[in-house]
C-alpha cells in the first residue's frame, strides 16, 4: 500500500520540468504579442480607442494603457524565458491581463 502511494507522488524533478515549460509557454506567448505591436504602439493605442469607443469608458483611460501594455507584454516575455524575476514578471504580467 505505501509502495502505491510513492509511486502516485509527483517527483521534484517532474515538477521542476513542468515549472519550466509552462514559464517558457507563457514567455514566448507574452513576448510574441509585445514584439508584434512594438512597432506600431500609436496604431495599436487608436485600435483600442476604436474599439471601446460605443462604451462610457472615455478614450484617455483606453489609450494611457494601451501605450503601456506593448512595452510591458515584451520585457515580461523576455524575462519569463530566460528566468529572470520570474515572480514579478508573473505578477507584472497578471496585473497587465
Amino acid at each position: 500500500m505505501a509502495r502505491n502511494r510513492k509511486e502516485n507522488r509527483l517527483r521534484r524533478t517532474d515538477a521542476i520540468t513542468a515549472y519550466t515549460f509552462l514559464r517558457v509557454v507563457f514567455g514566448v506567448i507574452f513576448f510574441n504579442h509585445g514584439f508584434t505591436r512594438i512597432g506600431n504602439i500609436p496604431g495599436f493605442a487608436e485600435s483600442m480607442v476604436q474599439m471601446y469607443q460605443d462604451t462610457f469608458v472615455p478614450a484617455a483611460l483606453v489609450k494611457v494603457p494601451a501605450y503601456l501594455i506593448s512595452p510591458l507584454e515584451l520585457v515580461v516575455g523576455l524575462l519569463l524565458i530566460v528566468g529572470g524575476a520570474t515572480r514579478g514578471a508573473l505578477i507584472a504580467g497578471f496585473i497587465s491581463f
